[in-house]
């Protein structure tokens, strides 16, 4: 329940933000919470709900095992998901989980990795999810259960990193893609492919979305559309969800960050958005700072101010050492206006002037 009550606080402190800034750099937000890092588990090394990371320790005492796929049951669902998998992929992360119930109130839909001995599951209610197809369809389900399996297909539980808000908001929207492709491919129509979305509305509203662990319902469905079409582009399949691993094999880390960098000069600001959110697993920590403060550049051309701040405010965390990341953060707070926010900025600047004298000296 503490997790909870400190994601709802994180919630209620943001606040929505209405220059001048350094050059994209072309080498490889409003008060910040305490840390911006999602505090750990106790039991789950890893852990995403569908609509929110809440009381995964109290979901222990109830879980057992789903009951076999006869007839319209969650293992049935599943079921057909990794036969989809099979199907089109030799990849095995997907199928390499225990599918569990959990009696714990509420929306619990999770995909999950136990510490100790990194077992996976995908935990659900029974009762809820039975109270969410008795009022919508059976494509709630498979929606909801593709997007659980969406996790562990593309590794999201294998990753080292610490996991802050935004890569958590980037990883629910990986899954929503999967989750659109998915149910494409089982012949559903794009309303069942948002199904799981619209019965589940339990999503943030933008102005308090950099606090939380889920984005907003607008992306989401965004997401999930993205993953429907996909579908229907040319040689489009489940390994081309990899394939970002397989260009950095083929073509190394740093000529993918410089793709990114002619992006953003080419002022193809989506693409270069797109293509720097899939690197961030895959960088050094040396390189962390200026990735984050690269893509609130970025962001900032696409009008995306409370999530570029964010940005900033996690480049300086990392490197407080860099000038150029504080006057990027001083002209945003600038622009962004109320007494708060120019005193901040004023500081942001002069912190950016100091930092510049002691590298003259040096």
């Amino acid at each position: 329940m503490a997790k909870y009550i400190v994601c709802m606080l994180l919630c209620a402190a943001v606040m929505l933000l209405p220059g001048q800034y350094r050059a994209y750099s072309q080498t490889a937000p409003v008060l910040q919470p305490l840390s911006d890092t999602i505090p750990e588990d106790s039991n789950f090394l890893f852990s995403c709900g569908f609509v929110s990371s809440q009381l995964e320790d109290d979901c222990i005492p109830d879980m057992q095992p789903s009951l076999s796929a006869d007839g319209f049951t969650p293992a049935m669902v599943i079921l057909k998901i990794q036969q989809l998998l099979g199907m089109e992929t030799d990849n095995q992360v997907a199928a390499n989980f225990i599918l569990y119930e959990c009696a714990f109130p509420g929306p619990v839909f999770k995909a999950v990795m136990t510490r100790g001995d990194s077992t996976r599951y995908i935990l659900y209610n029974r009762q809820y999810l039975n109270k969410l197809v008795a009022q919508n369809t059976d494509w709630v389900a498979f929606a909801i259960f593709a997007h659980e399996v969406g996790h562990h297909f593309l590794g999201h539980s294998f990753r080292n990193q610490a996991l802050t808000y935004a890569l958590s908001r980037q990883r629910e929207l990986e899954a929503d893609f999967f989750s659109g492709y998915i149910i494409k491919k089982l012949k559903g129509t794009l309303r069942n492919a948002e199904s799981g979305i619209q019965a589940v509305d339990k999503h943030p509203p933008p102005e308090l979305e950099a606090g939380c662990s889920h984005p907003t319902k607008a992306k989401r469905l965004l997401a999930i559309a993205k993953g429907y079409n996909f579908v229907n582009q040319q040689d489009a399949s489940l390994n081309s969800f990899l394939n970002i691993d397989s260009l950095v094999k083929a073509q190394g880390i740093e000529q993918l960050l410089n793709r990114t960098n002619q992006l953003y000069q080419q002022q193809k600001f989506q693409e270069a958005l797109d293509q720097i959110d899939k690197l961030f697993d895959r960088v050094s920590s040396n390189q962390l700072p200026m990735m984050f403060n690269n893509r609130g550049l970025i962001k900032l051309k696409l009008n995306q101010q409370m999530s570029a701040l964010e940005d900033f405010n996690e480049a300086i965390k990392i490197n407080n050492n860099r000038a150029e990341f504080f006057e990027n953060r001083g002209h945003l707070k600038t622009q962004l206006g109320n007494e708060i926010n120019i005193k901040e900025a004023q500081k942001d600047i002069n912190r950016a002037k100091l930092l510049k004298q002691q590298q003259r000296v040096q």
